[in-house]
């Protein structure tokens, strides 16, 4: 146990070493040798100690510098499972929130909630404000990727309750040694930009000062200085946003002061970015948009990642200006950016796959790669894509649960239909998957669309097809494609994408396309409110023969008459029939823990 101890120990300085000095290693050699140090953790035998735990933070830690950290969720796995029979409960709410942070993609995202609500939980019992801080950052920073606003904001929110309330308790260091009052600016940080993101510029302006004012409290290293730039971004492109563009371009200016000289690619993105946002709204459009252009490629050279939002900044621009055909082109090049990122969490977790764009990974996969995946987690993981994508227009997440449960009762009310009630339900799930390829600024968009973005968003059913004949394969995926394809067809004739009539649109995509329609026009949207159900019912009444299949329209009526005959509210009990989903467990869970 000793020997085991000091290699241990030796991994854990080895690897603190290696980050503290990254810059001054090349990428691909420090990946190298971070690899072996995972791969003789992954290994090793009788490492039920916290020596070993220690060690694998630290590899995580070098990972996380070269933005590699997601690929160790197998290691941290293993951590959470040692740091369970420890003693120190602080380890293990460590491990939960670094395998939640770095797992939390959308496919992955209802395990890796459970993982960050536990950590919320230990954080509580250890009554250690700092800890909660920490963990709910990061859960928020979770929730933001995956496309869950309303809940991110919240967790911020929470966040930095906890500090104002205990704000002594983050004049020392958090566990990974960094100043604890930078938890507390990323809470308020990311609550600026979530605001602008929202336009809601006053409550962005106050959360980006307090961001700033903490921030600069602290000694500025090279990583602590790119977290500064990072806040003087947020705060100098909401306060263009409110017209202060003298005082916008003074915190510019004072960015590529910083910038200038550096050679630090992302300090220099910070700065042209914002720079450009005070220019286009200065009025000097073309300067601006050159140097939003600018920052665009600087973006393109650190990350895929980095690469969105650039994109929908530079979107944000063009709209702003009136150039509507340009900022839908950088929205058709988001979404390709989109649906390489989705394809390749999906290689991620396929043993057979390959990643063309990410070779020196391909020798380097951990242990226990070779695991096989089941259509059946292929099929969970697809459900959580398309439910988080449809999240971003309905607050509550559960639309595609409830269009699968009426899908379902509807296929038993029609005979012929009896050989789709054992997957009419998971299919309709699936059915605007494909949504995860929009960017989610026009999938949020309040006033009405031009007959163009609206050809673009339609272009979400194809994507849907592609990507579920990908992963299930074009015989097993059959049921599920043609819905995805098909959900927007009109029986007669005038639908999208394939102009299908009558008898043509797979019976499937029919009932989808009803249950849909129902479902969407009950519930609140981002550009209007819920309408009641008689004028819903009168709606689908006139429009059989028409958009919709008229049996399909007669069964879905019945079905829902006879549930809302019980006097019980009809979504609690869609939801309650529908098989499970841990995309909505996970999400109330979330809901419980957020309001406490």
């Amino acid at each position: 146990m000793q020997d085991n101890s000091a290699r241990f120990r030796a991994i854990q300085l080895r690897a603190s070493a290696l980050t503290a000095n990254a810059s001054g290693h090349a990428a691909g050699d420090m990946l190298i040798e971070l690899d072996a140090m995972q791969r003789e953790l992954r290994s090793a035998d009788s490492a039920r100690t916290d020596v070993y735990v220690a060690a694998v933070f630290a590899v995580v830690a070098g990972f996380n510098v070269l933005g590699r950290a997601q690929k160790m969720g197998p290691l941290l796995e293993r951590a959470i499972d040692i740091c369970r029979d420890l003693p120190d409960r602080r380890l293990l709410r460590r491990a939960l929130s670094l395998h939640g942070y770095f797992t939390g993609d959308i496919i992955n995202a209802p395990a890796a909630l459970g993982s960050l609500q536990e950590a919320v939980e230990i954080a509580r019992e250890m009554e250690d404000p700092v800890a909660e801080v920490s963990t709910v950052v990061n859960l928020g920073v979770v929730l933001t990727n995956i496309g869950w606003d309303d809940n991110a904001q919240r967790a911020f929110q929470l966040a930095w309750d906890v500090y104002e309330r205990w704000p002594e308790a983050f004049e020392g260091a958090d566990a990974s040694g960094a100043p604890a009052v930078l938890m507390a600016a990323a809470a308020a940080a990311n609550t600026a930009a979530i605001s602008s993101q929202l336009n809601d510029v006053e409550r962005g302006l106050e959360f980006s000062a307090r961001a700033r004012s903490l921030a600069q409290s602290q000694s500025a290293n090279a990583q602590h200085r790119t977290v500064q730039l990072h806040y003087d971004n947020i705060h100098c492109i909401l306060l263009a946003k409110a017209g202060r563009l003298r005082e916008a371009k003074a915190v510019a200016e004072s960015m590529f002061a910083t910038a200038k000289g550096s050679d630090n690619v992302r300090w220099e993105y910070l700065a042209l970015q914002a720079a450009g946002m005070v220019e286009v709204r200065h009025g000097k459009v073309d300067e601006g948009l050159e140097l939003l252009r600018k920052s665009h490629r600087r973006a393109a050279s650190i990350s895929t990642g980095m690469e969105v939002p650039a994109h929908l900044m530079l979107a944000d621009a063009y709209r702003y200006v009136g150039k509507s055909a340009e900022a839908l082109q950088v929205m058709r090049d988001v979404s390709v950016l989109l649906k390489k990122t989705q394809r390749l969490h999906f290689d991620r977790a396929d043993p057979q796959a390959s990643e063309p764009d990410d070779r020196e990974w391909e020798n380097t996969r951990p242990l226990g790669w070779e695991d096989t995946i089941t259509i059946d987690s292929k099929l969970v993981a697809l459900e959580n894509l398309a439910a988080a994508a449809e999240a971003k227009q309905e607050p509550s997440g559960e639309h595609t649960i409830r269009v699968g449960a009426l899908s379902r009762l509807v296929a038993n009310k029609l005979p012929w239909a009896v050989e789709l009630q054992t997957t009419i339900e998971r299919a309709a799930r699936l059915h605007d998957v494909g949504k995860g390829s929009v960017p989610e600024t026009l999938l949020r968009q309040r006033g009405p669309l031009t007959w163009q973005e609206k050809e673009f968003l339609h272009s979400h059913a194809k994507f849907g097809e592609e990507l579920i004949c990908e992963q299930l394969g074009t015989e097993r995926g059959a049921v599920y494609a043609h819905v995805a394809r098909s959900h927007h067809e009109r029986f007669d004739g005038n639908g999208t994408p394939d102009a299908l009539a009558g008898q043509e649109i797979p019976l499937e995509a029919r009932i989808v396309h009803a249950a849909d329609a129902y479902d969407s026009l009950t519930h609140d949207r981002p550009w209007r409110k819920a309408l009641p159900h008689d004028e819903v019912r009168i709606y689908l009444s006139t429009e059989k023969s028409a958009q919709f299949d008229p049996a399909v329209v007669d069964a879905l009526l019945q079905v829902v008459k006879d549930l809302r005959g019980t006097g019980r509210s009809l979504d609690d009990q869609l939801v309650e029939k529908a098989e499970p989903s841990e995309f909505v467990t996970a999400r109330r869970e979330l809901g419980k823990l957020l309001l406490n």
